[in-house]
């Protein structure tokens, strides 16, 4: 059984877990987002590469480059996806290790009893969403213990533009000598148009 189906099916999950498997853990996590953030500007280097690419070119060449470019902006978008559940991840281990360290600070004020009886989908999203050390820090441990008494969700979004003529007509009406700006004009009027990315 891997770490994250421990951490899942176990009712327990902080007796099941050791402080040398949340760091193997951690690190490992690390090192994946280091890997997932370089692919990210890769693509994005690559993406920008093809709008680039779009001015001057045929009518067929821009519909393939539009087309290519809609591919590299959903691959990048997923990925982004896969970040924030990295970095979800890398909190929710924070998270556990603090509560290691602070058992009986926690336990002093009834946070301790309240973190065992929440299953372990809850305690999830919870553990994965909030910083508990800073916010304990912040504002005090008392507020936090109220905290877990209210509901925390989880959603993804992604921007996906997939009208090609927006970049043809980009491509054919803008001037050629000003492509750095246009392009991140065109990124701008793409991020407010961000929705969101229904997934299994």
């Amino acid at each position: 059984m891997n770490f994250w189906d421990k951490f899942k099916k176990e009712k327990n999950p902080f007796k099941a877990i050791d402080t040398e498997e949340l760091f193997r853990e951690s690190v490992r996590l690390e090192r994946e987002e280091k890997l997932k953030t370089a692919e990210v500007e890769k693509l994005a280097q690559t993406k920008k590469a093809l709008f680039k690419k779009g001015f001057g070119a045929t009518e067929a060449e821009q519909r393939s480059i539009a087309r290519n470019i809609k591919t590299t902006d959903r691959e990048i978008k997923l990925k982004e996806l896969n970040l924030r559940t990295i970095s979800n991840q890398i909190l929710t281990i924070k998270n556990v290790q603090y509560i290691h360290e602070q058992k009986k600070l926690l336990e002093s004020v009834g946070l301790m009893g309240k973190i065992s009886k929440m299953s372990s989908k809850d305690l999830n999203k919870f553990l994965g969403e909030i910083n508990l050390e800073q916010k304990i820090q912040e504002r005090g441990i008392e507020v936090i213990n109220t905290m877990f008494d209210e509901e925390f969700g989880l959603q993804g979004e992604v921007a996906i533009d997939d009208e090609e003529m927006v970049l043809i007509d980009l491509w054919n009406a803008g001037p050629k000598d000003e492509i750095d700006e246009i392009y991140s004009q065109w990124e701008k009027e793409q991020s407010k148009n961000i929705g969101k990315l229904e997934y299994n």
